[in-house]
């Protein structure tokens, strides 16, 4: 690998430096997924290449796929590669312009609303600009052409307002983790080829975007770490170090690979196939209704893990109950030797289908582990992405929300923590144009309550704060 990667470097810089010579004002640019990369998470090792050969900062255009409309959920992964992209690139000044596939360009593959929509979504995550390709040839009347030309024009004053709040800020939400050196790990022969590559993209296309949990690559906050199993499997002994000093949400596959590397931990586990998931009256589970007890679902949950004590400073969640017979502990919390505090879940661990209350048991289970609270929280139950933008200190500076439902919401309440200023705006693009909604708000202490009246289906849009 390292001798490819050399290899790369020098003929790129070689093609740099001789177009510089030639053309002085000319910038290099990379298109690139990062998906595709096989000797390194990103292609920073060729960015450098650029910058070396020509002597001005490099461009980036990144992608993703989803060349047609007919599954929006695909924008919203495309979303997650492109802001690991963003948030992998050695300097944050390099011009990020992802590129949204228009492949063929016909009316029958994407509508303007459609490539508008991930317009937002993609600067929503962090990118300066945006690229196309391609638009305007040939096969469908110009009226088509001239409508997305005309929704350009009308959603241009709000992305020039997210690419500025972009300038000055992060992303917020859970932390995902990702093995930094994985793709030198050993692939077992009952892993599909490349597998090694598949840890994050797990993390992002498994994680909880439709149960409006934010997450987030952002290594420098001191929030709660997401650790999928499939990440854990590439770590270095170094990161799960680093890991153990931090508050962490894993499941038992990570567990038990950990424990398997000779990290001693304070708790084993076992796969359980069949059980009703019990709460104890354990302070994160305050907030449940009803019975306190899930049972499996076996539609959406194909691995689930039951745990033992065997350490000291474990605080029991939740407990399976099989017919009327405990059966192990289903979630429970730990301190490590690091200092950190982790949060292991039996089931539902990588799921977004789950109910209202096991939504807001991993909220609450991250604010205990953290000792602080999620940046943004939407109160209302319904499917929705909600992608915070925060500056470097923690302050939120503004809240994408995505309607992930066919339908109109209604009234949607969020709660804002630690915001930036107390002037909430919710704008969006609705039948043609810019609107903008002054929102009132509560406040308790640094936690603000806002409210907004409704978004259509598949909307999008953004509460700013100033």
């Amino acid at each position: 690998m390292e001798f490819t990667k050399q290899g790369l470097y020098d003929l790129m810089y070689q093609i740099s430096k001789k177009i510089h010579e030639i053309s002085p004002d000319t910038y290099m640019g990379l298109q690139y997924g990062i998906k595709g990369s096989w000797v390194e998470y990103g292609y920073n090792f060729i960015l450098k290449a650029m910058e070396k050969g020509s002597g001005k900062t490099p461009k980036t255009r990144p992608g993703g796929s989803a060349y047609w409309a007919h599954n929006p959920n695909e924008f919203i992964y495309k979303a997650k590669q492109i802001e690991w992209s963003n948030f992998l690139l050695y300097d944050k000044n390099i011009e990020k312009r992802p590129e949204i596939e228009c492949l063929p360009n016909v009316v029958y593959g994407k509508s303007p609303q459609n490539i508008c929509f991930e317009t937002t979504i993609y600067l929503a995550v962090g990118s300066d600009a945006m690229s196309y390709a391609m638009i305007q040839e040939r096969h469908d009347p110009l009226e088509y052409h001239e409508r997305i030309f005309r929704l350009f024009s009308a959603h241009r004053p709000y992305w020039e307002r997210l690419v500025e709040i972009n300038k000055k800020t992060v992303s917020g939400g859970f932390n995902i983790a990702y093995d930094k050196e994985g793709y030198l790990r050993k692939v077992d022969r009952s892993e599909k080829l490349f597998a090694w590559r598949e840890g994050t993209f797990h993390s992002c296309d498994e994680l909880w975007d439709t149960a409006a949990i934010p997450t987030c690559f952002n290594e420098n906050n001191d929030g709660v770490v997401l650790l999928h199993p499939e990440v854990a499997k590439g770590l270095t002994d170094d990161e799960i170090e680093k890991l153990l000093a931090k508050p962490v949400i894993t499941d038992g596959k990570a567990i038990k690979l950990i424990t398997e590397r000779g990290f001693k931990l304070p708790v084993t586990c076992n796969e359980i196939s069949a059980g009703r998931e019990v709460m104890t009256d354990h302070i994160v589970n305050s907030h449940i209704s009803g019975s306190g007890s899930w049972n499996f679902n076996y539609y959406v949950v194909p691995d689930a893990y039951k745990y033992e004590i065997v350490g000291d400073d474990v605080e029991v969640v939740s407990k399976y109950n099989v017919k009327g017979e405990e059966k192990g502990v289903a979630c429970a919390i730990f301190d490590t030797k690091k200092g950190g505090k982790w949060a292991i879940f039996g089931m539902y661990s990588w799921c977004g289908i789950m109910s209202f209350d096991k939504r807001n048991q991993f909220f609450s289970i991250g604010e205990y582990i953290s000792g602080k609270p999620i940046s943004v929280k939407l109160e209302t139950p319904i499917q929705a992405v909600v992608i915070p933008r925060e500056t470097e200190d923690g302050k939120v500076a503004c809240v994408t929300v995505v309607n992930k439902t066919v339908g109109d919401t209604e009234e949607l309440e969020f709660t804002i923590n630690n915001p930036v200023g107390e002037k909430f705006t919710f704008v969006m693009v609705r039948e043609g144009k810019v609107q903008e909604e002054a929102l009132e708000y509560t406040k308790d202490g640094n936690a603000f309550k806002v409210k907004v009246k409704n978004i259509p289906g598949w909307g999008i849009g953004t509460i700013f704060i100033d």
